[in-house]
């Protein structure tokens, strides 16, 4: 997919504040997440595109925005197979690319967390 001609449809470098975490002190109060997630499609998406078929990138930012209204996750993980099942309920994503990173859990690191590239063949739910 990275190789071939392809439009992404994304929603970059969202900044949430979430409940998340193993540790102790993750427990106590919200910490910031930092979330891209980006979705492929072949380049006929363009041909006949209205409101009423597009990849709509608004679900995306809802769906991540209301994270911060939940209950305490232990994993990113979780929040990550969330975006997946989101992402392919889309018939036309043919792949995605999602990224969710702690940006202030190590004071010498900009950040750390997860990334998945997946294509749609390889998705399976849970």
């Amino acid at each position: 997919m990275e190789n071939e001609s392809h439009i992404s449809i994304f929603v970059k470098s969202m900044r949430v504040n979430v409940r998340i975490g193993l540790l102790p002190a993750e427990r106590e109060a919200p910490q910031p997440l930092d979330v891209t997630v980006e979705l492929f499609t072949a380049l006929d998406y363009l041909d006949g595109v209205d409101a009423d078929s597009i990849i709509d990138y608004a679900q995306i930012y809802d769906a991540v925005k209301s994270w911060e209204a939940r209950d305490h996750v232990d994993l990113l993980e979780t929040y990550l197979q969330e975006l997946l099942t989101l992402g392919f309920t889309f018939d036309r994503v043919t792949a995605m690319r999602a990224t969710i990173a702690k940006p202030e859990i190590f004071d010498e690191a900009q950040g750390a967390g997860l990334s998945v590239f997946m294509r749609r063949g390889d998705y399976r739910l849970g």
